[in-house]
């Protein structure tokens, strides 16, 4: 009988990289904290009307989300739940298991030097590029790390 054998993810690189790219595209749109969420009410609360064109904010399943249902204008008021967001990305990414959805989905369980990075980022363009960064590394240790 052959013993079962540790088989590759078949991690989605291709949408991997089109999100790193739509992340630099608008990075005040980038924010770990949301799924998908009208950026009026997190810049509002925080004090600020820099908020992006489009009008969402998104995290990285977020952002997997909007690029899966082509959605190309804000979705203004309305907050996607949680569930629907995560459960798409991490269909559409091709990832096999919540270890892995972890540490790409949850800033908190990046690899130390990526969260001290996206925490000590001063402007959206530095955390939009420790999210590219982040992405990256990601898809080279085919999301064990």
């Amino acid at each position: 009988m052959k013993a079962k054998s540790k088989t590759k993810s078949k991690l989605n690189v291709k949408l991997l990289r089109k999100i790193q790219k739509f992340i630099l595209a608008e990075p005040r749109r980038f924010f770990m904290t949301y799924g998908v969420e009208p950026a009026e009410t997190l810049f509002i609360s925080a004090g600020t009307k820099a908020y992006p064109p489009c009008g969402t904010t998104c995290c990285i399943a977020g952002a997997a989300y909007i690029i899966e249902n082509k959605i190309e204008k804000t979705l203004s008021k309305t907050r996607v739940e949680w569930e629907i967001v995560r459960n798409t990305a991490v269909k559409v990414l091709g990832i096999p298991d919540r270890e892995r959805t972890e540490k790409l989905f949850y800033d908190e369980y990046w690899p130390l030097k990526f969260k001290i990075q996206y925490d000590d980022a001063e402007t959206p363009l530095q955390r939009a590029k420790v999210g590219v960064a982040r992405i990256e590394h990601f898809i080279k240790t085919d999301g064990r790390e």
